[in-house]
């Protein structure tokens, strides 16, 4: 495996080099040998979904290279050079210069297109199951308990944000795009949505907001009742 601009940042890979990733992005046809992605529809491909000259399977051994938690990339610390040696890694097409990328793939490793921005974050809560949980359990503490209580201290909410942010780091292998982020917040926001209906105290709200009211004429009524009103 020749990639001239990933040896010159001393990342020379070999056949074991991605033995830790959830998948191997050495595999021919990922897509179609790894069944972790074959029920989730954002890596599902279709004809109008990249340009010609970009296809599926160059995006998720882009993002596998990028963004799993056992890829030898994550040793290169530089966070965009470690982006244009995912690049390279993933096969994405030079210009004629044979220096930079396209425009369309600069743009998706700038984070700038929805599809993938969905691809990663799908795949960075797939592959990092427990780093994600923890992440969605500290943002709901955030903002349900930390934000909600007025006796906090400040220096509490400042260490609670910070242990945050820390996680998504760790969710996001550092990626701060805003688009990417955007789409984070997004899926948890979700995942939130679809973990209230289970949860007891989000039934429980949700029956005293539905039924309170009648609950409450009701003992209104034999309050006056007993009153003799």
């Amino acid at each position: 495996m020749v990639l001239p601009f990933c040896e010159s940042h001393g990342l020379k890979l070999t056949a074991s080099s991605f033995e830790e990733c959830w998948i191997n992005p050495e595999k021919h046809k990922i897509l179609a040998k790894s069944q972790q992605l074959k029920d989730w529809v954002e890596f599902q491909p279709h004809p109008k979904k990249f340009p010609s000259h970009v296809t599926n399977e160059q995006v998720i051994r882009y993002i596998i290279a990028m963004y799993d938690a056992g890829s030898p990339f994550l040793l290169v610390k530089d966070f965009n050079i470690r982006k244009a040696c995912a690049g390279e890694y993933a096969a994405f097409k030079l210009d004629e210069d044979n220096m930079t990328f396209s425009e369309v793939v600069q743009e998706i490793l700038n984070g700038e297109w929805d599809v993938v921005s969905q691809m990663i974050v799908q795949y960075c809560k797939l592959s990092k199951g427990v780093t994600y949980s923890t992440y969605v359990t500290l943002y709901r503490n955030y903002h349900e308990k930390t934000l909600a209580d007025p006796r906090i201290k400040a220096k509490a909410i400042k260490e609670d944000f910070e242990a945050l942010a820390e996680y998504e780091r760790k969710v996001l292998a550092e990626d701060q795009s805003p688009e990417i982020r955007r789409e984070l917040f997004r899926l948890v926001a979700e995942d939130e949505l679809i973990s209230r209906s289970y949860r007891p105290e989000y039934k429980a709200e949700e029956y005293y907001l539905k039924y309170g009211h009648v609950a409450l004429k009701a003992e209104v009524k034999n309050a006056e009742e007993e009153a003799g009103v």
